[in-house]
Parts: structure tokens; C-alpha cells; sequence
């Protein structure tokens, strides 16, 4: 535990201090937050109406172009690592890959979410001056956590994973391809997995538990509460698998 708490520590304080995730964070997330905010009408409406609604609306900007920054900055931990020696540094230092795992994946997500985040909660006491409502504070937290989490928990897994088997720079353009065809491509465009119950943006929450009304329909099947349920299992099913995938190369790597 201590071994994972040193690497979990160590990941933390590399990725927090790299300028380019706050830059990237502020643009992808503070700037649609700030139109969110201006835009006072639409947001009293929806918090007078339903706060629930509102917590939800917020969550659809956080998982929209961020987790792209977020996956390119963590894909090159491991390469990094390769580079500057410290693998073979921390890997004697340590029982097992199990505790570099861990340590390395929780303190990535930990640190790319910890900026969106924070201009989050600066956005939320915005929203509640400008609409002299308080009540959205209290279910915004909620969505955060079945909205977003599991998005970027997915995000961030497959980005510390794929690196080891492929190269870096050709991964990140393919995330990236890849993210902006499964979250932003409709399917009335092309073949995608967007709005589908394969996809990985935590819309299928935002709509069966904040929405519950007929704009569910656009996706396929209906966001019902089960399906959603069944979607949130899904990316936590694929995250897992991703944290055994990097487990499995990791020890392979070390017989090697």
C-alpha cells in the first residue's frame, strides 16, 4: 500500500504541475461553462424548473472535448517513463506492477480531473449569484459522479494502456479521432457509437436519471433507467478490463 500511495503521489504532482493541462482545461471546459453562465435565461429555467436538470446540463460540457486533453496528456506516462530510466528505477523498487498500476492510473485521474473540476465549482457559485439559486449545488455532485467519473475513468484507463503496446503519437491522434467520432458524430451522419448504448459519454445517464422526458428518445434504444444502469456498468466493465489489459503487458514486459 505504501508503494502505491509513493507512485499514486509522485503521478499526481507530475501531471498537475504540467501547464498544458491547465491550458487545455481551461479552454475545453471553462470557456463553455462561461457561456453557460452568461447565458442567465436559459439557466433560470432550467433551476427553477427542475436544479436536477441544471447539475446535468453542466456535465454535458465537462465530456465533450476534455477528456481528449486528458487522454493525450496521460498516454505518454509510461513512454515517459521508458525515456528517462524510471521505469526500471521504480520497478525494482517495487513488489509488484500491481502497485506502479494503480498508482499511476489513480493519480492521472485524479490530477486531470482535478482542474475541470475546480473551474466547475467556480462556475457553480457563479450560477447561483446569477440566478439566486442554490438548490443545483446539491445535485450537481451526483451527476459528477454518473455522468462524468465513469467517461473519464474509461478516457483515462485505455490512454495509460494502449502506449505500451503502440506508439505514442499514433495513439493519441487515434483517441482523439476516436473520441470526437463517439461523442460529437450523430448517427444520422454516420455509423457511429453515439447515442447508441455503446456510448461512453454519459449521456444514457444524464437523460434517465436528471432528464426523464421524451429528448431520451434520440437515443438508441430510449435512455430508460435500466438501459442506463446497463450503460454505466458497461464503460466501468471496459475500464476494468483496461486496468487488466495494462496489468497482463505490464508483467509480460517484465519477464522480457
Amino acid at each position: 500500500m505504501r508503494e502505491t500511495v509513493g507512485i499514486f503521489r509522485y503521478e499526481y504532482l507530475m501531471q498537475i504541475r504540467r501547464p498544458g493541462l491547465w491550458a487545455s482545461m481551461i479552454v475545453l471546459v471553462g470557456l463553455f461553462l462561461l457561456f453557460g453562465v452568461l447565458d442567465g435565461t436559459r439557466l433560470a429555467g432550467e433551476a427553477l424548473n427542475d436544479p436536477w436538470k441544471l447539475g446535468a446540463a453542466l456535465m454535458s460540457d465537462m465530456n465533450l472535448l476534455a477528456p481528449v486533453a486528458a487522454g493525450i496528456l496521460v498516454a505518454d506516462r509510461f513512454p515517459r517513463d521508458r525515456q528517462t530510466g524510471m521505469r526500471e528505477l521504480i520497478g525494482s523498487s517495487l513488489p509488484s506492477s500491481r502497485a506502479l498500476l494503480f498508482g499511476k492510473y489513480f493519480g492521472s485521474l485524479l490530477a486531470v480531473l482535478t482542474v475541470p473540476l475546480l473551474i466547475l465549482l467556480v462556475a457553480m457559485i457563479a450560477i447561483a449569484f446569477e440566478i439566486h439559486q442554490t438548490s443545483f449545488l446539491l445535485t450537481t455532485p451526483a451527476a459528477l459522479l454518473v455522468c462524468m467519473v465513469p467517461a473519464w475513468m474509461f478516457a483515462v484507463v485505455w490512454s495509460l494502456a494502449f502506449p505500451l503496446v503502440m506508439r505514442l503519437r499514433l495513439y493519441q491522434v487515434l483517441f482523439a479521432g476516436f473520441w470526437m467520432w463517439s461523442v460529437a458524430v450523430p448517427r444520422s451522419r454516420l455509423p457511429t457509437i453515439n447515442q447508441t448504448i455503446l456510448s461512453v459519454n454519459g449521456e444514457y445517464a444524464r437523460m434517465a436519471f436528471f432528464y426523464h422526458d421524451a429528448g431520451a428518445l434520440y437515443l438508441l434504444p430510449p435512455a430508460t433507467t435500466g438501459w442506463a444502469i446497463f450503460n454505466v456498468c458497461l464503460i466501468l466493465a471496459l475500464t476494468i478490463g483496461g486496468l487488466l489489459a495494462m496489468e497482463i503487458v505490464l508483467r509480460k514486459q517484465e519477464r522480457a
